[in-house]
């Protein structure tokens, strides 16, 4: 594959992801175009979930609150080939947490989501 081939597709998939996350912020969630973004059978892995599936990660996303003040903040995308990196910042008022997400990207579509963070915060006020 060549250099110029690779950077088309890192920023092919980094525009990608970037859209994947403007449908995905809470409190603007557009769970009617997410599906568009997964793979039938994607992957999700993080702190607080894991699952298989477009279906039951729409699903899950569904439950999540649309008031509250919930938004989040892209902070950096970067992407080689087939592998995306995000840095997003949550808040929900005075809760700050920062995540780092890793997409793959398959056929135009993401195939694994892995999300890390510090998940204390939000088992905190779910007490």
């Amino acid at each position: 594959m060549s250099q110029q081939h690779t950077e088309e597709v890192s920023s092919t998939n980094a525009t990608l992801i970037r859209n994947y996350l403007e449908v995905t912020t809470p409190g603007s969630l557009q769970l009617d175009r997410i599906s568009s973004f997964l793979a039938d059978d994607v992957t999700i892995d993080d702190p607080l979930m894991s699952m298989s599936g477009a279906d039951a990660y729409i699903a899950a996303l569904s439950q999540t609150p649309t008031d509250g003040g919930m938004r989040s903040t892209v902070q950096d995308v970067v992407a080689d080939g087939d592998v995306v990196a995000a840095r997003v910042l949550f808040e929900a008022g005075d809760l700050q947490v920062q995540f780092a997400q890793w997409f793959w990207v398959e056929n135009d579509v993401i195939s694994k989501i892995q999300v890390v963070y510090d998940p204390r915060p939000f088992l905190e006020q779910s007490a």
